[in-house]
């Protein structure tokens, strides 16, 4: 079962300082988020996690309630098999209290290097679903070495990009036929790549 606690963190009693919340789960696990809600320590009581007084009080406090039961929500409704950690909790967070900032993404059709990009960017946090360890460096290498091919085939199909409806048996074949011809390395300007004794790479 989860949990959620609000909390700060301060070595002053001069300044304001931003409200936490800390989402435990599982056994001895837990991911910290930080919100914009900022609190004079003198007000905090960290026994009932809430404001104890000032201007604001009962407003603070609904807010730390209200953020309490988003990241529970969250929580709970997230897929099987995403990866807890500081960085996915404070995305969807943001994703809830700020929808319009993801709307023109979300309207735009992914593009195929598009999410290969972004599919690598986001290897490093990525664990194997069978061992549960965390991508190697030779596994991300793998995605790198695919993507080039890839984006060498569209130059080849004189294409930026492939939307997804175009990746078909088409696609496939002739993919999978360009990976079996001899490739030659080429460098940005589509001169061919020589090794220092003159020989082909």
């Amino acid at each position: 079962m989860a949990t959620v606690r609000a909390f700060i963190q301060t070595s002053k009693k001069t300044q304001l300082v931003p409200i936490r919340f800390k989402l435990s789960y599982g056994r001895h696990k837990e991911v910290c988020y930080t919100s914009e809600m900022k609190v004079d320590p003198i007000n905090w009581n960290a026994t009932k996690q809430n404001v104890t007084k000032g201007y604001e009080k009962e407003s603070y406090n609904g807010n730390i309630a209200a953020r309490k039961a988003l990241i529970e929500k969250i929580y709970n409704d997230k897929p099987y098999d995403v990866d807890v950690t500081s960085e996915w909790l404070n995305l969807e967070i943001d994703k809830n209290l700020h929808p319009e900032r993801y709307q023109i993404e979300e309207e735009k059709p992914l593009m195929l290097l598009q999410y290969v990009k972004m599919f690598i960017e986001a290897a490093p946090q990525r664990k194997d679903r069978q061992t549960g360890r965390y991508l190697t460096p030779n596994n991300i290498q793998q995605y790198v070495a695919t993507e080039k091919h890839l984006k060498y085939f569209a130059k080849i199909k004189n294409r930026d990009d492939f939307e997804f409806n175009q990746i078909d048996q088409t696609f496939y074949s002739e993919f999978v036929e360009y990976l079996q011809n001899k490739i030659v390395a080429k460098d940005e300007s589509g001169n061919v790549i020589l090794k220092k004794d003159g020989i082909l790479y």
